[in-house]
């Protein structure tokens, strides 16, 4: 739970986060991917086409599966339910490391000034193993200019 100690209240706080398992190439055969992993894209984008008109063009095809679980779980939740992904297809990941780029996308929302998480080396090594890039975007949604101290309780 998230507590603002100068209001000395026990409001939780949002936290949303999301995690995307995240390949990438010049050239992607979808329907191989998503036959392997029996999972299907939450979003394709062909090389030419952006996220969002803010950003650069993809210069590669791009399979994203975001994971369907609640958002407000902690962002650990959603890197160790990815982690479970890759352990059941590991013959796949280690089969396709060598012409794909891999990677876990991570968004985690607040509505707090900062936001600590720690990663534990078991999900890392295993990002490490398949030389899966770890991508964390944090956004604050915080406006409130009269917080000194905010604690979060782990």
């Amino acid at each position: 739970m998230l507590r603002n100690k100068s209001h000395n209240t026990n409001e939780t706080l949002l936290e949303e986060n999301t995690v995307s398992l995240v390949i990438k190439a010049p050239k992607l055969d979808f329907t191989e991917i998503e036959k392997e992993l029996n999972l299907k894209a939450t979003r394709i984008l062909l090389n030419g086409e952006s996220v969002f008109e803010e950003f650069e063009l993809n210069d590669e095809d791009a399979w994203v599966y975001e994971l369907p679980i609640d958002t407000n779980l902690p962002l650990i939740k959603h890197l160790e339910e990815i982690t479970n992904i890759i352990d059941l297809h590991k013959n796949y990941f280690q089969a396709v490391v060598i012409k794909y780029k891999l990677s876990i996308q991570c968004t985690y929302q607040l509505n707090l000034p900062i936001g600590i998480f720690a990663i534990p080396s078991h999900i890392l090594n295993m990002f490490s193993i398949y030389n899966m890039n770890l991508e964390v975007m944090v956004v604050s949604h915080y406006s409130s200019k009269d917080v000194d101290i905010i604690e979060k309780e782990f």
